[in-house]
This record gives C-alpha cells, structure tokens and sequence, in this order.
C-alpha cells in the first residue's frame, strides 16, 4: 500500500471516527440515526416538489422540515455524545419512531394531494423498529400507527370532505393496514435473520478461538505444545532486544520415564506427565511459558529471573514433586527430572537458545540425574 494511499484511510478513519464515534456499536446507533434523516429528506423533497406545482401550501411543508432536522440534530446529538446510554435502548429506536410516527399524523391533513407520502413513511418506521424492538412490540407499534393514521384519515374526512372525500380515505386506509402487516412480518424476519446471523457469527468466533486453542494446546497435559512455545520464545526474544529484559530458559526432562510406561503402563506414564505438570503449574507461576516440548520433556521460561533464579526455582519444583503422589495404583511412586537452564541474550537466535539449554540437560543427564545445569560457554571443556 502507498504511502498517499494509507494516509487517505487513515484521514477518512479520522472523520469516521469524528462523526460517529468510536465505539462500533455506537457507530450504529448513529448510522440508524441518519437513516431516520434520509427518510426524512425524501418525504420533505417531495414536499417542496408539490410545493413548487402548487399542489399543497408551503407552511406546512417548512413546518415539517424544521421539526424533522430538530428531532434529527437532537437525536445525533445524544447518541453522538454517548449520553443515550444510559437508557434501555441506546439508540433511542423507540422514541425516534415514535416522534415521525406523531410528525406524520400531524402533516397527513396538510399534504393534501402528496399525503400518500406520509402513508410510506409510516411504513418506513414500521420497517426502522426491526433494528431494536422484540416482534411484540413491533406489532404493538403498528397497531399504534394504524389508529393515529386511522384517526386523522377520518379527523381529515370530517373537517374536510370536499378535499379529503371518504372514499379515496378508505382506499388509503385499507392499503395502509394491509401493507402493515406485511411491513411487520418481513421486518421480523429480517430481524430473526439479524438476530441468527449474530449468534452464527459468535458461534463461528467460539470455534475459531476453540481451533486456536487445540492448535496451541497439548492435549494431554492442556501446557502449550511445541509450536506455541517456539512462536512465544520468539516473542520474547524480540522484546528482549528492545528493553533487555533479563529471561532464562530451562529444558526439562523426566528422568526415567520409559522406565514408569514399561513398569506401570502407558495410563501411569500419562498420570505422571500430568502430575509433573500440575506441580509445575503451581510452583512456577511467575513464568511466561510453561509447554511440553515433546514426549517426556518441558521448556519453561522464566522472565525477569537470571540463570541463578532458575536454578533455584528448579530445585523447589523437584522438591514439590517428592510429595506428589502420581497414581492410586502406585502410591510410591514419584517423578522427578533433569534441566538444561540458559540464559536469553540480546540477538540471539532461537535456535541457539534451544542447543545452549539442550546441552546443558545433556550434562544434567551424563551427571546422574535429578539435578539442574547452567549453561556456561565452552562447558563441553
């Protein structure tokens, strides 16, 4: 992406952001807000269409325009600033319906031969409480038009009837309440498919964050597995070079392992890892990664902690193990391990760190067992 291009977007996230806010939900409320606003633009356009034929005075059209922008600006206003929140319904569906339900009743008398257009506009609204309003007081709206629009469709006959003759009101009437319904209904629908596609999306998103996790998680033990680990080590080693931090990394490795599947089971084998890393868990709470790197073995980093630290917090893990009991079937049994523990340095290679720690567990090894080994350079000497 250019340079002119990305400050393009970057300037129009700005007055984005400027006029709707920057809370996405309350970039809706807004959005509706303006919807509400272009509703309102159409009818008052085909106003001062007729008003430029002759077709109906010019008062009422102003009237309507002036109270339209009014409710509009004030609506903006408490949604933009956030101060609608504090009600049940932030986006104020309910009162803003309300109130251009109310402006068309009281226009319908005045529009004479364009009032058709407020008939729409109730439809409109009917159509703009889908966004917030349950279906049952959507219907409860609609009945609430149909006997505002009722009213002064017979309020307009009697006062009027030369202009406003019954029964032109009543094909007008009976086309309003039979497009309600059907307002409402679609409106429901494409409010439950909303609603459905909302739950499918968060569905989605549970799996996704569920197929992350079982990518990153060892199954047996729930530690992070090898990839995790090397995509963490990474992490920290960047950090590292940016603020040098002080780290250290122990490689773990359960000392005769092959020997408890052989002697007790596979099943004992997998209660021992678990119990191994359940002590781990508690004992090292600090660290920023605990994994199984494989089979029997474990890396565990260790932030703000020199190889000294780590030495030490090895020793009180393999101390915390001799009283973990591993299996009912074996009550005396116990698990202990060996470690490799390096520091992480300023430019190192992730690899290196991992050989550094690997040879370091190969001494432990070679020594005997059950014991922790810093690496040192030239150690091999």
């Amino acid at each position: 992406m250019s340079e002119a291009s990305l400050e393009g977007d970057q300037s129009r996230a700005k007055w984005v952001n400027l006029l709707l806010g920057h809370d996405p939900k309350q970039q809706r409320y807004v959005v509706r807000t303006g919807l509400a606003v272009v509703t309102y633009g159409i009818v008052g356009t085909v106003g001062e269409i007729a008003v430029a034929d002759g077709l109906v005075e010019t008062f009422p059209v102003r009237m309507f325009e002036a109270l339209a922008v009014l409710a509009s600006l004030l609506s903006y206003a408490l949604v933009r600033s956030g101060w609608s929140k504090r009600f049940h319904d932030p986006g104020l569906t309910l009162w803003q319906m309300g109130f251009g339900s109310l402006l068309a009743t009281w226009c319908y008398p005045y529009f004479d031969q364009v009032r058709g257009s407020l008939i729409a506009l109730q439809l409109g609204i009917v159509m703009f409480g889908t966004f917030n309003l349950s279906r049952y007081h959507l219907w409860r709206f609609s009945v609430f038009v149909v006997l505002c629009m009722g009213s002064i469709m017979w309020w307009s006959n009697h006062q009027y009837p030369a202009r406003y003759p019954a029964s032109i009101e009543w094909v007008y009437f009976v086309m309003f309440v039979g497009l309600q319904p059907i307002a409402v209904v679609l409106g429901n629908q494409f409010g439950a498919m909303r609603t459905s596609l909302k739950r499918h999306r968060a569905e989605l998103q549970d799996a996704l964050q569920t197929i992350r996790e079982l990518a990153s998680r060892d199954e047996l033990t729930g530690l992070y597995n090898r990839r995790q680990a090397v995509s963490v080590m990474e992490q920290w080693i960047r950090n590292a070079e940016q603020h040098a931090a002080v780290c250290s990394l122990a490689m773990i490795d359960l000392d005769l392992f092959k020997q408890i599947n052989d002697d007790h089971g596979h099943h004992v084998g997998d209660e021992a890892l678990k119990a191994f890393t359940a002590e781990a868990q508690e004992t090292l709470r600090g660290s920023e990664l605990i994994a199984r790197w494989g089979g029997e073995e474990f890396l565990v980093l260790l932030p703000r902690t020199d190889t000294e630290g780590a030495r030490h917090a090895m020793a009180r893990l393999r101390e915390r193990l001799k009283f973990h009991q591993i299996s009912a079937e074996t009550p005396a049994l116990r698990v202990c391990f060996s470690s490799g523990v390096t520091d992480l340095r300023a430019g190192d290679q992730l690899e290196s760190v991992l050989q550094r720690a690997d040879q370091a567990l190969y001494q432990a090894k070679r020594q005997g067992r059950g014991r922790d080994v810093v690496h040192v350079e030239n150690m091999s000497t």
